[in-house]
């Protein structure tokens, strides 16, 4: 089974640093994207960060329904035997209000802090953790000024950098660098 001889979950710089090695060690860059992983990965390294309680509250019914198949799914590799143990503690939150957004759009983008505001190590000033998209969704061009890594656990996401590109299509085990201010979207398939 997926996640036997998993990392057992720790707390504070320890993790910091177990999340950071493995990082290292599992997202290879290529030539071009060298530097903006290695920004990252120092700043993992780095960050200062203070490890917090999570408040213990139910998981949105999207994260419920699908997360532990996800789990079972995701191929080994460093990172994921540091994530896996934490997956179903983490503070699971709808980003977007659907109110403000298109309902299933809204419902289908979840995340789960490692760090950040909402994550088990607190920061402003760096976030990693989790993204679950629901299958078929389209969260459109947008952008931003922080640097982002999607490194794929599980599943798969097609995303687009730019409005005439194509999209690239990265499985469970890829990754994809999306540098700062860098228009892009992503979607999902029948397999998120």
């Amino acid at each position: 089974m997926a996640g036997e001889g998993a990392i057992p979950p720790v707390k504070g710089p320890a993790l910091q640093n177990r999340l950071a090695d493995a990082f290292d060690v599992t997202v290879r860059p290529t030539a071009g994207e060298a530097p903006l992983v290695e920004t990252l990965a120092n700043d993992l390294r780095a960050v200062v960060t203070t490890p917090q309680e999570l408040p213990v509250d139910q998981q949105p019914p999207m994260v419920s329904d699908r997360l532990p198949a996800l789990l079972d799914a995701m191929p080994v590799s460093p990172l994921a035997e540091v994530l896996r143990p934490l997956a179903r503690d983490l503070d699971w939150y709808q980003i977007f209000d659907s109110s403000h957004t298109d309902p299933s759009l809204a419902g289908g983008l979840m995340a789960g802090q490692v760090i950040g505001g909402r994550g088990k190590l607190h920061s402003k000033d760096l976030y990693l953790g989790l993204f679950l998209l629901a299958p078929h969704v389209t969260y459109p061009l947008h952008q931003h000024a922080a640097l982002e890594i999607y490194h794929v656990l599980s599943g798969e996401i097609y995303i687009r950098h730019g409005r005439e590109k194509l999209s690239m299509h990265v499985t469970a085990g890829e990754h994809s660098v999306t540098p700062p201010h860098q228009v892009h979207e992503l979607r999902t398939g029948t397999e998120a």
